[in-house]
């Protein structure tokens, strides 16, 4: 089974140079994992499909700085796109690495 890892913003990249700003963040993970980045009606499609909690909190004019408030959520897709489970940040890594070896399983059936 293959893998593709996807990174999604919900940062309103318009305002912000997201594309610069998108490589330099991603920087710090794997260059296996793609990030990905939309116009804002594409953005807050994608946050309502998967459920994601969005707030701009605080905004500085000046700089054009904020804080946003965001849920953090892993989805767990399988080869069709489909929904398998998903981790939050207090997930537990070993339990991450059990439920995903255990859908590899059923999904080599």
């Amino acid at each position: 089974m293959s893998r593709v890892d996807v990174s999604s913003t919900a940062a309103p990249g318009a305002r912000r140079g997201a594309d610069r700003r998108l490589r330099h963040y991603a920087e710090d993970f794997d260059a296996r994992i793609g990030f990905l980045v939309g116009t804002p009606d594409q953005c807050r499609a994608a946050a309502k499909a998967y459920r994601v909690y969005t707030s701009v909190a605080k905004e500085d004019a000046e700089t054009d700085d904020y804080l946003l408030d965001h849920s953090i959520v892993l989805y767990f897709v399988g080869p069709d796109g489909g929904f398998l489970d998903f981790f939050t940040q207090s997930t537990p890594p070993s339990t991450i690495v059990e439920k995903i070896m255990g859908h590899h399983q059923r999904l080599k059936g």
